[in-house]
């Protein structure tokens, strides 16, 4: 991952607690991770799904937690979330690794979903599309450490309400704007590698007052 600077499982409090037991050097596989009710990740460093589903009804917690979908054993290791998503405390939601060898295998899809992300970061080995979801991601410290999401892929963002501040949306792909609106209060897009395309929608930009 660029840095800046097959089972299902249903996530139980007893599981909670074993993952955040593992210390920071701990390198934790299970199985696909699907979220249908309130489950939180607290302090978890080193752990891996095959794929992370989160449901309309679920609603998914990272409080300090760096959880990523990665495995030799499939294809795709995306993450899909059409529930709530929350991101504090430092923790990173990465779809994909880089120590799976892999380009642009593992895609996160946001589609009608509801994201807040505080000094977090969301991050793709693939693609990244944001679709009919209500967004924020809010960094308090200032660039080159501040938080924010990425792609090694392509971002798409469609009739999405975004808000970001102090935060960035960076990719090596295509950063694609297709309706909604997004605020942005010193912020940054970037496109590396590729295009930054706004076909439509409402971008109103706030700097330093």
């Amino acid at each position: 991952m660029f840095n800046r600077m097959k089972n299902k499982l249903l996530i139980t409090t007893a599981l909670v607690a074993l993952i955040s037991a593992n210390n920071a050097f701990a390198q934790v596989s299970l199985p696909d991770l699907s979220v249908t009710d309130n489950q939180e990740l607290t302090e978890s460093t080193g752990v891996s799904y095959n794929t992370i589903n989160v449901t309309k009804e679920g609603t998914l917690t990272l409080t300090g937690a760096n959880i990523k979908t990665s495995t030799k054993d499939t294809p795709t290791t995306d993450i899909t979330v059409n529930g709530t998503l929350n991101l504090k405390d430092g923790s990173v939601l990465e779809a994909g690794s880089d120590i799976d060898g892999l380009a642009n295998n593992s895609n996160i899809l946001l589609d009608g979903a509801t994201v807040t992300m505080n000094d977090s970061d969301l991050e793709a080995n693939g693609n990244i599309t944001i679709k009919d979801t209500s967004l924020s991601s809010v960094s308090t410290i200032g660039e080159p450490d501040n938080y924010g999401i990425w792609a090694d892929g392509n971002i798409t963002i469609e009739n999405s309400n975004i808000n970001l501040e102090k935060s960035y949306i960076d990719s090596f792909g295509d950063i694609t704007i297709d309706g909604g609106v997004i605020n942005m209060a010193n912020m940054e897009i970037n496109s590396w590698r590729g295009n930054l395309n706004v076909n439509g929608g409402e971008i109103n930009f706030k700097g330093e007052e």
